[in-house]
């Protein structure tokens, strides 16, 4: 069997794909078929979460929680976006305040194990210490027994609106060495635990690593975001 080419004008291929997908005529009806006995997988637990924060006073009352049990929550994260890189879960503060927030750890825990809920905690990378996390990990799932199995180092670490205190701020090298060092310690004291790290797509994103440049071991092209 022979293959043979043809050569058509491109706007002649336009048009040709444009009929076959916008026909002349539509038909009136179109009938779809569900069958809904029939599971095809089940649906990630993750697409049914939301965020608790920390200033929030309404997070720890019956209504909320209520609320969350009937919209069926299945994932907490807490304690609150880029206030993650100021908090210090011990004192309910950020930075160097002394006034506390009006829920803390505790309260976040109450709704998590009133709605049977998992949880993501993020540990404060910006302001934070690599033991403080251990000591918050050593809380919930030693000292209290909660069990909590998924944390994560920092909220979007890369961008400038973050709190970082280090000595090069917003810098992948200096994330990545810190980093090591909250998984050891965290780990340390719970072994079961998933630590995830905070990532950005693209090569070039975030382009302020200058000091330590990564070369992409497939193209051979130095890059620094």
């Amino acid at each position: 069997m022979k293959l043979i080419c043809l050569r058509f004008p491109r706007v002649s291929i336009y048009r040709a794909v444009l009929a076959l997908a916008f026909p002349a005529t539509l038909p009136a009806q179109a009938r779809v078929t569900i069958d809904a006995a029939q599971a095809v997988r089940v649906v990630d637990e993750r697409v049914f979460g939301i965020n608790l924060v920390m200033w929030d006073a309404a997070t720890n009352t019956p209504q909320t929680i209520a609320l969350l049990a009937a919209a069926d929550t299945r994932i907490l994260r807490i304690p609150g976006g880029s206030l993650s890189n100021e908090y210090h879960w011990k004192t309910n503060t950020t930075l160097a305040n002394t006034w506390k927030w009006v829920t803390g750890f505790d309260a976040f825990a109450n709704v998590a194990s009133s709605i049977n809920a998992q949880v993501f905690v993020t540990v404060n990378y910006g302001t934070g210490t690599a033991q403080e996390a251990a000591d918050w990990v050593a809380y919930a799932n030693v000292t209290k027994k909660l069990g909590l199995r998924f944390w994560e180092i920092g909220n979007e670490c890369y961008g400038s609106w973050e709190s970082d205190t280090q000595a090069v701020p917003h810098d992948p090298y200096t994330y990545a060495t810190r980093a090591a060092d909250y998984i050891a310690k965290m780990k340390a004291v719970d072994p079961s635990i998933k630590v995830g790290v905070v990532g950005i797509t693209g090569e070039d994103s975030y382009a302020n690593n200058t000091a330590h440049p990564a070369t992409n071991p497939v193209t051979k092209v130095v890059r620094n975001g």
